[in-house]
């Protein structure tokens, strides 16, 4: 069964380059940078909300193909990628990362990880992405390891074991790194196989780890009580999906997986803390602040790992920090990011469960399971997963991706546990669902079907909902052009009206949808021959540019990009790009003239100029004066001209027409330089041609 994961993305640079540093302040401040993607969520807030404007409610029907990544790999994709200066770096599954061309779709580099054979992640080998800071980006494996790569190159930096992490054991690092001041936060999945959950934090310079938060406690601290006897030993509470933080309150909030095992209560009298909670931790010492426990006591396998959405709203009357949470269980909370007070909880899909929430969120008259088995709503898969929401600060709704009128028949049945075996008890049944992605065009709107829903935080109303035949896996991203896009088992990516829940667009793309979308800012133009003309350059760099924006879908065939015709507005330049378009159009005035005492200055000692693909890199002052000499024998120029300039950057690009002679036959090249600029030198440079107009012979 083929399986996609899609992806928006709306180009932003003329060339791609691999060599910016992303600092923690870069990432605090991600909305400053909308043509960048610098974390899993696009913000540490949870929010999937891209202030991009260029793809709108009137041109998103435009929307087409433009390229596509065949991926090596039989997996499904769940990763979101990283999107930096029009390079995305994502995960092939289970753990090889491949940094691509945001514009073209052309790989830049690939780093293969081959997992330990001892790993046995639970439901796919699968990983939700990676993290970056400074020139590395960062990785969880499924074999219980964590990796760091330069992004420039792929080359691996560090490879360090988690300690207690055994692949054997059952532990596995799906999800995509949190990356908060200078520690990595990330904790592993394996629930199901009855590991003791954690999250930790690393050292982004050597892997070393920091500081630890056990998710079930050990004899002697607070909540080990609500684990009967031995079972806290093997009681799961996993992480496997990305968590958020607050920067005013200094606090990162993460959602914790079921207890072990999953459907057999008996075992493990007590409410099971942490399991099935949102815990806010201080993120300098991991000491926990304050916790939520959505379903105490869960023999219904409703994990808690949803990405946690903060949000500033007017609450009844003032304005609070919220944290919005649409749960497995089939309620939608908002709590108090302060203090973990519990303000409201809904139900957004059919729950029999429990028949309610009393006053401090917690469920009153569960259902107890028999041997023989209970009908229970929602499903085991729950109302809604790991895929992500989004917030809209525009709209001020909360967006989810939900299963429907989903139920099965749970038993409570005694289990064993044996380390690196499946540790669930009798998996439910009687049910037209699959937990796993497979499609079906036979449902019926009784066997349930997935809907996107959009919901007001300030009443706890639906305001609407998009309904689907079938189910959908996939994650949500709305627009500041008031957009949604989803996907879902049908096969179709779509883009829904976020104000009124509108289907304005969709395509079909062969496969199930199993990730989320993200964003990739265009500033191009493409009026201009230096705008449209780029289609390949030599080395790193291959780009594609022209006023196109892009939807990338990751699956089983890999990754294709969709775009349209889209208005990009021209952007300001900033002083020190201003300073290196000087530099560079001072530079070229010096070529022209082929005097090395004026070209010298401009070159740094180690500066690469790369001709083609196919000749040698002229390197440094010495080998650009080895070449002049040698075009001087051949030819005589004749005029020089810059038609036009674009700066990102550290990188110029200019458009230019060179006339000259060489030997007996006048030339016209027409063609695009690319400079990249460090300490104020030229570091490294190429030339596109365009067009070349070439006399005939004369006879």
């Amino acid at each position: 069964m083929m399986q996609r994961a899609f992806v928006l993305m709306l180009v932003v640079v003329a060339g791609a380059s691999l060599g910016a540093q992303v600092s923690f302040d870069r990432i605090l401040r991600s909305q400053s940078e909308p043509q960048n993607w610098l974390t899993y969520s696009g913000n540490l807030q949870g929010h999937r909300h891209s202030p991009l404007t260029q793809v709108t409610t009137a041109n998103v029907r435009d929307l087409e193909l433009a390229w596509a990544f065949q991926a090596l790999s039989l997996e499904k994709f769940e990763a979101t990628p990283i999107a930096l200066d029009g390079v995305l770096y994502t995960v092939q599954p289970p753990n090889d990362v491949v940094a691509i061309d945001g514009a073209s779709g052309r790989t830049f580099w690939t780093y293969t990880y081959r997992a330990s054979p001892q790993a046995r992640p639970c439901c796919g080998r699968v990983n939700r992405g990676l993290a970056i800071l400074g020139d590395s980006l960062f990785m969880g494996t499924i074999d219980g390891r964590l990796v760091a790569l330069d992004a420039k190159s792929g080359r691996e930096l560090w490879n360090v074991g988690v300690a207690g992490a055994r692949a054997e054991a059952g532990y596995t690092f799906t999800v995509a790194p949190l990356i908060v001041k200078d520690k990595i936060i990330a904790g592993p999945a394996g629930g199901d196989f009855g590991v003791r959950g954690f999250i930790a934090a690393f050292d982004p310079k050597s892997g070393k780890e920091l500081w630890r938060f056990n998710t079930i406690p050990a004899p002697g601290e607070k909540g080990h009580d609500t684990w009967a006897g031995e079972s806290w030993k093997v009681g799961g509470s996993a992480i496997w999906t990305t968590g958020s933080y607050d920067p005013e309150l200094n606090l990162t909030y993460w959602g914790t997986g079921n207890p072990g095992p999953d459907f057999s209560g008996d075992q493990r009298a007590g409410d099971n803390l942490y399991s099935n909670s949102v815990v806010a931790l201080d993120p300098d010492t991991g000491a926990m602040k304050w916790h939520f426990q959505f379903t105490p006591h869960d023999i219904f396998d409703y994990d808690s790992t949803q990405v946690p959405v903060l949000a500033d709203i007017e609450y009844q009357g003032r304005m609070r920090k919220v944290i919005l949470w649409a749960n497995r269980n089939g309620f939608w909370y908002v709590l108090d990011c302060v203090s973990g007070e519990f303000l409201s909880g809904k139900p957004f899909a059919k729950v029999t469960w429990t028949t309610g929430l009393d006053a401090k969120g917690r469920p009153q008259n569960v259902v107890n399971t028999t041997a023989d088995g209970t009908r229970v709503y929602p499903h085991l898969a729950g109302a809604t997963n790991w895929y992500s929401p989004s917030y809209s600060p525009r709209t001020g709704l909360f967006y989810v991706p939900s299963w429907q009128d989903g139920s099965a028949i749970f038993a409570n049945r005694p289990a064993e546990y044996v380390e690196g075996r499946s540790f669930l008890g009798t998996f439910p049944v009687g049910t037209e669902l699959s937990i796993n992605g497979t499609q079906s065009n036979r449902r019926l709107p009784s066997g349930g079907h997935g809907a996107v829903l959009a919901l007001d935080p300030t009443t706890g109303e639906k305001k609407w909902e998009f309904t689907m035949s079938d189910v959908t896996d996939a994650g949500i991203l709305t627009t500041a052009s008031d957009l949604l896009f989803s996907g879902g088992r049908e096969g179709f990516f779509y883009a829904l009206d976020a104000r009124t829940g509108q289907l304005l667009w969709k395509a079909p793309v062969a496969g199930i949808i199993q990730a989320a979308p993200m964003s990739l800012g265009s500033t191009a133009d493409n009026t201009s021959p230096l705008r449209r003309g780029i289609r390949s350059m030599p080395t790193h760099f291959d780009s594609k540019v022209d006023r196109r924006s892009f939807v990338n879908a990751a699956g089983l065939a890999g990754i294709a990009a969709l775009g349209s015709a889209v208005p990009a507005a021209a952007a300001e330049l900033s002083a020190a790009e201003k300073a290196n378009v000087d530099l560079v159009t001072a530079f070229c005035a010096s070529w022209s003239t082929r005097d090395m005492t004026k070209i010298t200055p401009f070159l740094a000692s180690d500066s690469v100029y790369r001709m083609s693909e196919t000749t040698p890199p002229v390197v440094g002052p010495a080998g650009v004066r080895e070449r002049l000499d040698s075009w001087m024998e051949s030819s005589q120029q004749i005029e020089f001209k810059i038609l036009e300039t674009f700066a990102k950057g550290p990188m110029v690009i200019n458009h230019r027409i060179d006339r000259f002679v060489s030997t007996t036959r006048p030339l016209t090249w027409e063609g695009v330089g690319v400079f990249f600029v460090k300490d104020g030198k030229i570091k490294e440079w190429f030339d596109y041609t365009i067009r070349v107009e070439r006399p005939p012979d004369r006879k």
